[in-house]
């Protein structure tokens, strides 16, 4: 069973983040979606989760009824200090404003938990919608206390 696009682009997207994180860091904990995170993250283990959001349709030309689709990617850094925070969502902000692989990704009959990816294009940054620091203020879980969010948008080229 093939993914859908937008499925696509949200699995490319973490599978590239992961091997920019791995290649230049240790110890670090990538997980799809936000409520992994939490389980994740500890004192020691800064952790970056990774998912879609929203899906902004755009016509490929006036009338058509062919779209391209700018996807939101947001991810969430729970760094261990604010000096990690900081160094980590630089790097990550680095490495998302190019190109990455885009996969289609589908299901192994043979093992129904196994996903496999193979390349058919590219993904490609388009802005930058935030890039902050979030501050719960006080008495806030511990892995909220150096925080931060970058969401951008991106479009399957």
């Amino acid at each position: 069973m093939n993914f859908r696009e937008f499925r696509n682009i949200e699995l490319s997207t973490i599978d590239y983040i992961e091997s920019q994180i791995n290649a230049n860091w240790s110890n670090i904990s990538t997980v799809k979606g936000f409520q992994n995170a939490y389980s994740n993250w500890t004192s020691t283990t800064p952790v970056v989760a990774i998912q879609s959001g929203s899906i902004d349709p755009i016509r490929k030309e006036v009338g058509s009824t062919n779209f391209n689709y700018n996807v939101n990617i947001i991810v969430n850094i729970f760094g261990i200090s604010d000096a990690n925070r900081l160094d980590l969502a630089s790097f990550l902000s680095e490495s998302l404003k190019g190109t990455w692989d885009y996969k289609e990704y589908a299901k192994d009959s043979g093992d129904p938990e196994q996903i496999v990816g193979t390349q058919t294009g590219k993904i490609r940054y388009v802005s930058t919608v935030e890039n902050n620091k979030l501050d719960f203020g006080e008495n806030v879980e511990s892995a909220d206390n150096t925080r931060h969010i970058i969401s951008i948008m991106v479009v399957k080229s």
